[in-house]
């Protein structure tokens, strides 16, 4: 059988998405873990984005991660998360 391979790469908007879905699993792989989107603030006073993560890396505390948006933040959390899982350091 002959199958067509699909060489149209993906948009940097697209690649950003894919990078964002495997972020958000990795910060709520575990269970009881999740993460919380806050809205974007309004008015422009503070961070631009925040979310709100909780697992054991966070003690099952809530632990905010402020960024420019969305994708900042999340970075942020997961470096957070693999600090701690190499460490056993809770984050700051």
């Amino acid at each position: 059988m002959n199958t067509v391979k699909d060489t149209t790469p993906f948009t940097e908007a697209e690649k950003k998405l894919i990078a964002i879905g495997l972020m958000l699993e990795e910060l709520a792989q575990d269970e009881g873990e999740y993460i919380t989107i806050l809205h974007p603030n309004p008015d422009f006073i503070g961070p631009e984005r925040i979310i709100e993560c909780m697992g054991e890396w966070t003690d099952w505390k809530c632990h905010r991660v402020d960024g420019n948006n969305l994708y900042e933040c999340l970075i942020s959390a997961v470096a957070k998360r693999l600090a701690f899982e190499e460490t056993g350091e809770l984050p700051s």
